[in-house]
């Protein structure tokens, strides 16, 4: 190990660079320390930078046989370049940017066929806020929002009752395209729509509601009536009623409408001549909006 003598002017007026070499790799300091046994060229400085070759873009270009690793910076679009390609098919490529990755401030003109982001093994892409895992694209393909290992390939976290913790929500549009499109879901302020491509189907918005009803002894000529509450229906919504199977007559008929606002009225009308007293159940009621 030795100094190299300075071999210019310019390098004795930056005294005192020290050269150290050993036999296998070179410091450049002012303080003689030993080059690092890991870097072949070790430099270090607490005023000074390290300057590379500076030329226009298509002069990098025109580097005859570039070694792949080769860097040089671009005066062109002041980006730091370098040869990922080989030395008979070059391809110079910047640093971190829209060239090669996926800069901080936006990208443009990638190549879609190349560059991605992504992983290249057999890992989950997760990303965070907060420091706080929030999304994940797994290895199978399968999205989770708010899920860490989905089981599906769109996988949403459960809402709560608070607010703005719904696990999808529609903006107000249209209820569904002029040109109508195979499983479209779309939702106009009122009504949730789905598509087939051939037809747009509304999706029922529907409220139900559930009371044990037990109806007297009943006269053949007259009827019964008992209510369900179903809050938020109203007159002319189209009703569906469920009746147990305790409280079916083969002489007797069923009928429910929405009576008043908030309450479906279910009629019995017994058609034997001796009257019927049908036993009480669990009626149940679907009120379409």
């Amino acid at each position: 190990m030795k100094n190299l003598p300075f071999i210019s002017l310019s390098l004795l007026l930056t005294l005192p660079l020290v050269i150290e070499v050993s036999a296998q790799n070179i410091a450049i300091n002012s303080t003689g320390n030993l080059p690092d046994t890991s870097a072949m060229l070790d430099i270090s400085s607490t005023s000074k930078g390290l300057l590379i070759p500076r030329m226009t873009t298509t002069q990098i270009a025109n580097i005859p046989t570039p070694a792949t690793g080769l860097i040089a910076f671009s005066t062109t679009d002041s980006t730091f370049k370098f040869n990922n390609g080989t030395t008979i098919s070059a391809n110079w490529v910047s640093f971190l940017s829209n060239n090669s990755g996926w800069g901080l401030t936006g990208n443009t003109c990638l190549n879609s066929g190349a560059q991605f982001l992504g992983t290249i093994n057999n890992s989950s892409l997760r990303l965070r806020t907060n420091n706080t895992e929030k999304m994940v694209l797994d290895s199978n393909g399968r999205v989770g929002i708010g899920i860490a290992s989905p089981t599906a390939l769109l996988h949403l976290k459960a809402g709560t009752a608070a607010a703005n913790t719904a696990p999808i929500k529609f903006t107000s549009g249209v209820a569904s395209q002029t040109s109508l499109e195979a499983g479209a879901l779309n939702y106009n302020g009122t009504d949730l729509t789905l598509s087939d491509g051939t037809y747009t189907y509304m999706l029922d918005r529907a409220l139900s509601g559930s009371a044990t009803l037990d109806f007297p002894n009943t006269g053949s000529g007259s009827v019964a009536d008992l209510d369900i509450t179903v809050t938020g229906a109203s007159s002319g919504d189209v009703v569906a009623l469920g009746i147990p199977n305790s409280a079916v007559s083969g002489t007797a008929t069923y009928t429910a409408w929405v009576s008043s606002s908030n309450t479906v009225t279910v009629r019995f009308s017994p058609k034997n001549i001796l009257g019927e007293n049908p036993s009480s159940g669990l009626f149940k009621v679907r009120v379409i909006k």
